[in-house]
């Protein structure tokens, strides 16, 4: 994986929430709430002591491992996709630096600085900026790694010649059922490029 892209925005994500934190912590006591924009947010300090959005317990040594947990998972799903993609990689960046910012919390004051409310929906938990990116980069994540599925399912296969010809067989990592042939090395290789696919080829004969 390439360390530049994901490291770099974990980095900013890292910074981003930590400097809030830092900043509604020396403006607001405890259960304080101001306006932050009128009837959209409201700046509520809260002191979490469980999961994301005030779920999942309150053992701040089971919520640690719970995120770095999730953390691996999210890699082992998508490690593959955050290789090629730069757009999973800061996605993937997003919920590192995130949830590196609420275990910080864990670990230095046994409990997570939330902050931020809906003013049009208080029922709603209060969160903070790392719940906030870590939904946004799962999002991300999705919706790239869907789209990935999408064109590889797409991408026709390139055959140089019909095995049935005892000519040699061309194909590319694409699967979709829809194939072109090629009759000569030039067209094979136009194929190839057009197809944008890593290729290969079999001996048929």
């Amino acid at each position: 994986m390439a360390a530049i892209p994901w490291l770099l925005t974990a980095l900013l994500a890292f910074a981003l929430d930590q400097f809030s934190k830092v900043a509604i912590r020396h403006a607001l006591l405890p259960d304080q709430s101001i306006v932050g924009v009128p009837h959209l947010i409201l700046f509520t300090y809260v002191e979490n002591r469980r999961g994301a959005f005030g779920l999942f317990g309150s053992h701040p040594a089971v919520l640690i491992a719970l995120a770095l947990a999730v953390l691996l998972l999210f890699f082992a799903v998508a490690r593959r996709g955050i290789r090629r993609s730069p757009l999973m990689q800061i996605a993937f960046g997003m919920i590192v630096g995130a949830a590196a910012g609420n275990i910080i919390d864990r670990v230095h004051y046994g409990f997570v600085v939330d902050f931020l409310q809906f003013a049009f929906w208080q029922a709603y938990p209060v969160f903070n900026i790392a719940d906030a990116l870590i939904l946004i980069g799962v999002l991300l994540l999705f919706v790239v790694s869907s789209e990935g599925g999408q064109r590889a399912s797409r991408r026709p296969q390139t055959v140089m010649n019909q095995p049935e010809s005892g000519g040699r067989a061309a194909w590319s990592e694409g699967r979709g059922d829809e194939i072109e042939y090629a009759n000569s090395p030039e067209s094979e290789r136009a194929l190839r490029r057009l197809r944008g696919g890593h290729s290969g080829e079999i001996d048929s004969r």
